[in-house]
């Protein structure tokens, strides 16, 4: 599974995962996808094939009604509950912990699926 770190995800969340050897950006750092709206950046990541991991639950949740109801498909939403993860610089090591998981029990992907992320126990 290839995925994608919302804007808001720090991009040294990135880096972690990929010295884990996950296939990853971070959307702040791409300078085309940077400030793009949630419908172009959730369109650009099914074209890449890249599940998008998101803290945004309320926006993305309404895009993934709609593009079920138009019959379309994402790659594939990680939710991420705020009061689960801390995101903050340096705190970041058991959200990294739990993508590695998702990514492992889930190497195809979850193209057209919506997961929220649970922290590894």
């Amino acid at each position: 599974m290839r995925l994608a770190l919302d804007e808001h995800l720090s991009p040294t969340i990135a880096a972690s995962l990929a010295e884990r050897e996950i296939d990853v950006l971070a959307v702040v750092e791409v300078e085309e996808l940077a400030g793009s709206s949630d419908i172009v950046l959730l369109a650009r990541m099914a074209r890449l094939d890249r599940a998008l991991v998101t803290a945004d639950y309320e926006d993305f949740a309404r895009l993934d009604d709609l593009l079920r109801r138009r019959g379309e498909r994402h790659a594939g939403l990680i939710y991420l509950a705020p009061t689960r993860f801390d995101l903050r610089r340096g705190r970041q090591a058991q959200l990294v912990d739990a993508l590695t998981h998702f990514v492992t029990i889930h190497p195809d992907g979850i193209h057209g699926l919506a997961y929220w992320l649970e922290p590894r126990p």
